[in-house]
């Protein structure tokens, strides 16, 4: 009876061992991670109901409180009458910033620092590439069959910056053009920015995109007038792209003329423009005095 039951006891505190050892094992996929079957003890979520940010536990910094003021005035402004919990498009955007303000307030940056991180962030915001874009297959996406072609084999828009495109011909040569990075504005008309073909056109010879680019902070201004010598013809028929304030804030005139034509718009002269720009002065004079 002894010998059966300690025969008994053995077999129990085996299976309780190897119970145990089951127990602590992970499973194969969890052992795949950690290497080995290191026994770890851990959980793929973690829930604390009473878990708090430590931004909440800290004190609010001087510049903090200013902030929360500002915002708060500027809302006040943005709807006089906002109810709490109320929600406002105008005061949505001052709450944003000051959330964005605030998580850079959290992060403990120095003068020069939060600098460096404005730089960043600014670029981020207006979907410029922190680093330069190279000629790399892996950074740019066939787009031919959709963008229609003009004269080049291939087309390509790049992942990186959407607004980067890459023409290829069919003598090999490349051009690549970026389609913020001009923007027109006609001196008569300075709140309104525009796009236009031929000021790219023209843009693109003096400033070629060349590899790696790294896209500027600020866009190309240039500088237009354009006047209607023929009323059978539109708003305007001929276009002077006078000069560019380029990224680094420099004038450069340009001093290129354009009048349109069977195909287009044809270069011209200055001579030409300026008898045009009279022609259309004079008609404007004499459309005025018949009224």
């Amino acid at each position: 009876m002894s010998f059966q039951y300690d025969q008994y006891l053995e077999c129990h505190r085996f299976n309780v061992r190897r119970g145990y050892e089951w127990l602590c094992e992970n499973l194969p996929e969890i052992a795949e991670v950690f290497g080995s079957d290191c026994r770890k003890i851990f959980a793929n979520e973690y829930i604390d109901d009473y878990n708090r940010s430590i931004s909440f536990c800290r004190e609010k910094s001087n510049l903090e409180r200013w902030a929360e003021n500002e915002v708060a005035i500027a809302c006040r402004r943005e709807k006089p009458d906002r109810k709490d919990g109320e929600w406002d498009y105008g005061c949505a955007c001052y709450e944003s910033a000051l959330k964005a303000f605030s998580s850079l307030c959290e992060d403990g940056h120095s003068g020069f620092s939060i600098g460096l991180t404005k730089a960043i962030l600014n670029r981020l915001i207006n979907n410029k590439p922190l680093l330069p874009i190279e000629n790399t297959d892996d950074v740019w996406i066939d787009i031919s069959d959709m963008s229609g072609l003009k004269g080049e084999e291939r087309n390509y828009q790049c992942k990186r910056m959407s607004s980067l495109f890459k023409c290829v011909y069919a003598d090999g040569t490349i051009k690549y053009r970026d389609v913020d990075r001009y923007h027109g504005v006609n001196i008569n008309n300075l709140n309104e920015p525009y796009h236009s073909e031929m000021i790219a056109t023209v843009m693109d010879e003096l400033y070629p995109i060349t590899m790696p680019y790294m896209p500027a902070d600020r866009a190309f201004k240039i500088y237009t007038e354009d006047f209607l010598v023929d009323p059978a013809k539109g708003d305007y028929d001929t276009v002077g792209i006078l000069y560019t304030i380029t990224p680094s804030m420099e004038k450069v005139a340009i001093n290129r003329y354009f009048k349109e034509a069977p195909n287009g718009l044809a270069e011209i002269d200055e001579t030409e423009y300026k008898e045009r720009k009279e022609a259309a002065k004079a008609r404007m004079v004499a459309t005025n005095g018949s009224k």
